[in-house]
Formats: C-alpha cells, structure tokens, sequence
C-alpha cells in the first residue's frame, strides 16, 4: 500500500481530518459513529478529543501498547499533524486523555467490540476449535 497526500481544508479542525487506515478497514467510522450516538456520548460541541477520537485513541493504544496515551494519540494523528504544520503541543494533554475517556467509558467499546469480532475459523479450519 502506497501513501498518498490528500487535500485538508484550511478551516478544518484536526479532528476532522484523523482517519486511520488500518483501523478503519475494519472498524468503519461510521459503525464507531453509530455506537457514539446509541450510547449517547457524543459531544455537543468539537473538541480536541470528540468521542470518536477517543475511540480510535482506545483501540490504538492495544495496537502501541507498550507507548503512553500521549505518544500513541501523536501516532494517530501523525501525518495530519505533519500535513497542517501543526506541533506536538497541539494534541490533547495527559488530563484530557484521561477525562475523554472517563467521559467515554465502556460501553461504546462493548458494544463496538461485539459488532466487530468474530471468529476468522470456520468449524472446517483444523484446530480451530478445540474439542469440538
């Protein structure tokens, strides 16, 4: 897969822009969007965590697991941020990592996790299922 530069406008807000491919091939934004709003937490208004920067931040952080919430935020949105010039200092702090995720909590991630995992073997695949 090759990289390609895609135009940003100049008045958006950086959380508009943070599209991570590898995620989002699985996980579609909208289906994210659509657990957001069931569950009834999404923001009233843009902010530099909205609920579904969150959730990417969330399932980011299993993938750089061994990297602070800081950094694996920075990883997110690394080219965006490259792309508007944009400083590290731009990205949301400690505190309000934390408190975005408080303001999330887990239901969201519950539901999205059940909507999206499911078995890659079939009762075909040898070994896949043990004792069966």
């Amino acid at each position: 897969m090759g990289y390609r530069i895609r135009q940003i406008e100049p008045d958006s807000q950086l959380c508009d822009e943070v599209t991570v491919d590898a995620i989002t091939e699985h996980v579609p934004v909208e289906m994210v969007e659509e657990v957001i709003e069931f569950c009834g937490v999404k923001e009233a208004r843009k902010r530099k965590l909205p609920a579904l920067l969150v959730v990417l931040l969330c399932i980011g952080m299993n993938l750089f697991c061994s990297m602070s919430l800081s950094y694996v935020l920075v990883k997110l949105v690394q080219g965006i941020r490259f792309l508007q010039a944009l400083g590290v200092d731009e990205v949301a702090g400690k505190s309000s990592i934390s408190e975005a995720r408080y303001k999330l909590g887990a239901k969201p991630l519950e539901m999205l996790f059940k909507r999206v995992c499911r078995p890659l073997g079939t009762p075909d695949t040898p070994g896949a299922f043990v004792f069966s």
